[in-house]
């Protein structure tokens, strides 16, 4: 019998090329939510974190494609960035199994580090898809 945590954890895996860009802007609301509302409004607070979480995953992108680059073009950093990030999407996602951390993120991040943890992971699916359109 599956439990309910690893349910969630394949629902994000299966989601996960098609949500991590959406899961950096819910992140960024609930972590500077309560900031952005109060300096520009709810409408422009939502505006400046759509437009901020584009630029963070478009910017986070471009290192790994530069940083892969640079190493050669064999190198594959994306796998083990993605094994990296994902523990702590799951620490995150369900603090109650790991006694004694308290992450310092809300569950929304923790859902956005394990989202972009399985596209690092399974890169192909995601890169040569996107390449694949590039070149049509």
């Amino acid at each position: 019998m599956e439990t309910f945590g690893s349910t969630y954890a394949k629902a994000v895996d299966d989601l996960s090329t098609k949500i991590f860009i959406p899961a950096i802007i819910c992140s960024l609301i609930a972590e500077f939510g309560e900031y952005f509302v109060q300096n520009l409004g709810l409408v422009w607070g939502y505006i400046a974190a759509f437009f901020l979480g584009i630029i963070i995953g478009v910017v986070v992108v471009f290192f790994i494609v530069i940083a892969e680059r640079l190493l050669g073009y064999n190198a594959q950093i994306k796998p083990y960035l993605g094994t990296f990030l994902m523990p702590l999407g799951l620490i995150g996602l369900f603090p109650a199994y790991f006694s004694g951390i308290t992450p310092p993120y809300t569950q929304v991040t923790a859902v956005a580090l394990l989202a972009w943890s399985f596209v690092l992971i399974k890169p192909l699916d995601f890169f040569r898809y996107h390449l694949d359109m590039r070149s049509k």
